[in-house]
């Protein structure tokens, strides 16, 4: 009896930290399906993470993209012909009290950032972030970031 009151001690913040650290996909998928039959839109790519999701249009070249934080919604509505670049940008961190004391990078973020005539970012679609997904979903996310810009740069 002990025993399972001790593992249901340490299980349960990790379950509730879980949680409460992804928010419903499902949510993200019904909000990108209303504004995908609003604008008359029709999927050629799409791609749903546990906060964020995509559409990609490429017969009527734009681009649909919906985020969802605690405090807000970030919908986007992006004209693809309007954009004349793409670049992947990565954002490290230092992380200086390490076993061997010497400070170590880490990456935090990942963005995706889409140009416009001007050399100014135009948007940024975010694609990773440290505090709401999980390390090991970094490289399918980067991956995903890659494959959005060739498909919007074609």
């Amino acid at each position: 009896m002990l025993y399972v009151l001790i593992g249901i001690a340490l299980i349960l913040p990790g379950l509730i930290f879980l949680t409460r650290k992804r928010p419903n996909a499902a949510a993200v998928r019904k909000l990108l399906d209303e504004l995908a039959t609003k604008n008359d839109f029709t999927s050629d790519t799409e791609f749903i993470s546990s906060n964020r999701g995509y559409m990609l249009d490429k017969s009527g070249e734009r681009l649909l993209y919906v985020e969802l934080d605690k405090n807000r919604t970030t919908q986007m509505l992006i004209d693809v012909a309007a954009v004349t670049g793409c670049e992947i940008v990565r954002t490290y961190k230092t992380k200086s009290e390490t076993r061997s004391g010497v400070a170590a990078k880490y990456l935090s973020k990942i963005h995706l950032h889409l140009l416009s005539g001007d050399s100014h970012p135009h948007c940024k679609l975010r694609f990773y972030d440290e505090a709401l997904d999980n390390v090991s979903d970094m490289k399918m996310l980067f991956q995903k970031a890659w494959h959005l810009k060739r498909s919007i740069l074609r």
